[in-house]
């Protein structure tokens, strides 16, 4: 099938990603390419940051060059994960919730992006040991799970539009003649 059949009648955009119609709240390209990057920065430092803590050698008292660095790409790439998540919360998470669909995984990450950001938060600022050590645990948990709670919703949202294809936008295209190839 061309490329340039795969326009959705009502919102004029194109898919290049698959090859379903996107609906409302399907991201662009060029925002899902600057969220992945984000997501890499924050996600890779966070590990490396996590790996350079967890195994460091008893005898070692200060932290290694190596978790400094992490240290440092993990607080230079949160202000720009937030500046991408204030992006996508217009464009693609207000425009779900309205559409109704994939609203619990979606549910499941805004939660986990604000106990990230709020445990981050506590961290840089909590004096107490017993606080500091809560906020280290769950700060830990909460990443790791993101990556899990990611794919789930993207798995999910990639069911969606293939649901979605195959009941009312099939149909709107097939009125309107662009897909003329698909069962009636």
């Amino acid at each position: 099938m061309p490329k340039s059949k795969l326009r959705h009648p009502k919102y004029k955009t194109r898919s290049t990603i698959h090859e379903y119609p996107p609906t409302p709240a399907a991201m662009s390209a060029w925002m899902l390419c600057i969220l992945l990057a984000a997501l890499t920065a924050i996600g890779v430092s966070g590990f490396g940051l996590w790996y350079c803590m967890t195994f460091r050698p008893p005898s070692q008292l200060d932290a290694s060059l190596w978790e400094l660095r992490w240290r440092q790409v993990h607080g230079w790439s949160t202000p720009a994960m937030l500046i991408v998540f204030g992006m996508i919360l217009r464009s693609h998470v207000f425009k779900g919730f309205q559409l109704g669909r994939n609203r619990f995984s979606g549910s499941l990450m805004l939660l986990t992006l604000f106990w990230l950001t709020f445990s981050g938060w506590g961290l840089y600022y909590s004096a107490e040991d017993l606080w500091r050590n809560f906020y280290h645990r769950t700060h830990e948990w909460f990443g790791f799970g993101l990556v899990g709670l990611l794919a789930a919703h993207w798995i999910f949202g990639y069911r969606s539009r293939r649901e979605l294809k195959n009941s009312e936008i099939s149909g709107a295209i097939r009125q309107t003649g662009i897909h003329p190839d698909l069962p009636a």
